[in-house]
């Protein structure tokens, strides 16, 4: 289940433990009123300790890539609506596409590819036949290895950087 589906229940756990700790701190008795002071400060430690730890992990954003694709994809989809027929591949996370996909237009054309996926890539990447039937052909927040599966397949094409995740292939 996913976690957005979950808020609800992580709000009443937490509502419930600041009852706890907060009904704690008012009690008259030392001992249990220490006790809610030791619940307090743990809770609190852990909290930053957990922060500190889930930033300093490689993978913390559901997003692999780190970042956020929103703003990029604002910049990029007028680049790709201007061309007349465009093709994107792209072995990028759904994220990332999917947050393009609705700003693009109807002719804009994708062709999705796995990630690391040699096989897939020598079957479907026929970059001489798409230059004769797309205008244009973009490579989406490519992963290095496609990056150096294309320049090794296709050495008579070069890549160019048009945009911070958008590389343009053009034919030598």
């Amino acid at each position: 289940m996913q976690s957005r589906y979950l808020v609800t229940s992580y709000l009443g756990i937490q509502i419930s433990v600041s009852y706890l700790v907060g009904a704690g701190l008012q009690l008259k008795n030392d001992a249990l009123r220490l006790g809610s002071h030791l619940l307090l400060v743990t809770l609190i430690s852990l909290g930053v300790i957990s922060g500190v730890l889930i930033t300093q992990s490689q993978d913390w954003d559901y997003l692999e890539l780190k970042g956020t694709p929103i703003s990029e994809n604002l910049e990029i989809a007028p680049i790709l609506n201007k061309n007349k027929q465009p093709l994107v591949i792209s072995d990028s996370t759904h994220s990332y596409l999917l947050s393009l996909s609705y700003l693009i237009d109807d002719h804009v054309r994708f062709q999705l590819l796995k990630e690391n996926d040699l096989n897939q890539w020598n079957n479907k990447l026929i970059m001489p036949k798409w230059k004769n039937q797309f205008s244009d052909i973009f490579i989406y927040y490519p992963r290095q290895e496609l990056l150096d599966f294309l320049v090794n397949k296709y050495p008579r094409f070069q890549i160019k950087k048009i945009h911070k995740g958008l590389l343009k292939v053009v034919k030598i």
